[in-house]
């Protein structure tokens, strides 16, 4: 709940106020108060229940301390709330002097005119609401104690009620179409889709769709069963061979997700005797394998081999016979930019650490063939344990991993996630292998999205936008300020835009960003026009 307070020695005052915000939503609760006091009882029960003060309109003259006085309290406390003062004259010295410290928002002047008093408070509570869409952060929810289980869910679902309502929910919109380069939305609009993983466009290829028919009338809907006893299609054994050699290994071991992938390698071959040293900016799966199979975390700083050098000559001096694997991602999900792989290999192979590589972002992208980034480096040898996912480029469904016969075998007997895991089903496993079909038929579509990515990238920072260190599809807008943020991603999405706005904790706060993703199947004139969009949008709110 978000409360709006009056405060004000007048009950006539307040009244008048109580009538002449009588639009306010269910989303806002309305409090009235005749002096400071009662004001800051009220602060403290509004702290108690976890809620919000989203706005305060203080006269200037009150018993006790003036208007100003009391916001410069209520400002150490309170400090996002939007501040009003109200005077019966129009000199206001004293509201100047006040305002840096008092947050002051606006003033102003009685006797007001409902309408102008309308516009003036909207225009600050959505502006409040803006600058909250990404606060608090989800584990301020999830960290709420009590006795009930259900308790932190009532504020968790409070606040993004409210969210949707003042239409800065920006999140799991359905779509009423497939996931194409242009999607349909239940409410009959068309937007230009600039969020979606599908990078080749293969989703709705009619090759895949007909693989997965085909397969659909040949094996059911699903194999009923896990790997290990009769969930095993042959199906599944042409996927992992094309797998692994598209990856240059020697065999290939299946998950249901990408996300079930890392969790089930790394609680499968580390142990707590063991230490695993992770990019500090890998993905949320790459966290909770590690964490999963007790073995000791050590963090490098992002893409930097001579942090890892350092933080593997401390380790092995420390414990020298311990077991030493270095994680990162091929593609970093955030910032679109590549691990520099060469320099990571001879850091860690240097000091006989193995080296597992998430290629989620990077099959079907990096190289000319889309093989991945071996290709995109060249790498003569293979590396220690590749994992990838279905789910993006290859337009389908599923994790793998790629390494040599004995360490898969051991996978299928000691990954849980595998193990207890119903096998992937079999329209989406024939659509895979279709999917790395198109993949080397048709290398074009890697070509025209590395063609694509570099002129949308080229094109935003022309124009003076912070692309981060993008080298790839993930395209990434620093806008740095949330409430900025939420303005510019909901005058894009009106605009016929369907990007992503990615807020903290995801990324730090300073770092809060528009992304885009891109699509092979994307046009020149529609990504121009969406830059030409994003420009006007970024002009309008200050970001340029």
């Amino acid at each position: 709940m978000r409360y709006v307070l009056c405060i004000d020695d007048d009950r006539e005052v307040l009244d008048t106020l109580a009538r002449d915000l009588s639009w306010l939503g269910p989303e806002h609760r309305l409090e009235c108060c005749q002096n400071a006091a009662e004001a800051d009882d009220l602060l403290t029960e509004i702290e108690a229940q976890g809620d919000a003060l989203a706005l305060v309109i203080c006269d200037q003259v009150m018993p006790g301390e003036s208007g100003v006085q009391f916001l410069e309290r209520l400002h150490a406390r309170a400090p996002t709330a939007r501040k009003v003062l109200l005077t019966a004259y129009a000199g206001l010295a004293s509201a100047v002097h006040g305002i840096n410290r008092s947050g002051l928002s606006r003033y102003l002047e009685k006797p007001w005119q409902p309408e102008s008093l309308r516009h003036t408070l909207t225009e600050l509570l959505e502006d409040y609401a803006c600058q909250h869409a990404g606060d608090p952060a989800l584990d301020q929810f999830a960290r709420r104690d009590g006795p009930d289980l259900y308790a932190k869910v009532e504020a968790f679902s409070s606040h993004f009620a409210e969210l949707r309502r003042e239409g800065f929910y920006f999140w799991q919109r359905p779509l009423a179409s497939g996931c194409e380069h242009v999607v349909r939305m239940p409410d009959g609009r068309s937007l230009l889709m600039l969020s979606s993983n599908n990078y080749l466009g293969l989703t709705t290829h009619p090759r895949v769709l007909e693989a997965a028919r085909q397969a659909l009338e040949r094996f059911g809907s699903g194999t009923g069963a896990v790997p290990l006893l009769s969930g095993t299609l042959e199906l599944h054994g042409q996927l992992e061979q094309r797998l692994a050699a598209l990856k240059g290994g020697q065999a290939c071991c299946l998950f249901p997700t990408g996300y079930s992938a890392n969790v089930g390698i790394l609680s499968a071959l580390a142990r707590d005797t063991d230490v695993i040293f992770l990019d500090r900016l890998v993905h949320a799966s790459i966290v909770d394998g590690a964490r999963a199979c007790g073995a000791r975390i050590r963090t490098f700083h992002h893409n930097r081999p001579d942090d890892l050098e350092r933080k593997l000559t401390a380790e092995s001096r420390r414990s020298p016979r311990c077991g030493r694997l270095v994680v990162v991602d091929a593609v970093y999900s955030m910032d679109g930019d590549i691990a520099p792989l060469p320099e990571l290999l001879q850091v860690a192979h240097g000091h006989g650490a193995r080296v597992m590589v998430d290629e989620a972002h990077s099959t079907g992208v990096l190289g000319e063939r889309g093989r991945g980034i071996a290709e995109h480096f060249g790498l003569k040898e293979p590396i220690d344990l590749v994992m990838g996912t279905l789910s993006k480029a290859l337009g389908s469904l599923g994790g793998f991993c790629v390494a040599p016969f004995p360490v898969v075998d051991y996978l299928r007997h000691y990954a849980r996630s595998h193990i207890f895991s119903t096998s992937l089903p079999p329209a989406t496993t024939a659509a895979s292998v279709a999917a790395l079909d198109v993949l080397e038929a048709e290398p074009e579509r890697v070509a025209n999205l590395r063609a694509r990515s570099q002129r949308v990238r080229a094109r935003l920072q022309a124009a003076g936008l912070d692309t981060g260190p993008s080298q790839t599809a993930i395209i990434p807008i620093i806008v740095g300020d949330q409430t900025r943020l939420a303005r510019m991603g909901k005058d894009l999405y009106a605009r016929g835009l369907y990007l992503n706005s990615v807020y903290y904790p995801a990324v730090p706060r300073e770092q809060c960003r528009l992304r885009l993703s891109l699509m092979a199947t994307h046009t020149e004139e529609e990504l121009d026009a969406a830059c030409d969009t994003i420009v006007e949008i970024a002009h309008r709110h200050g970001l340029l």
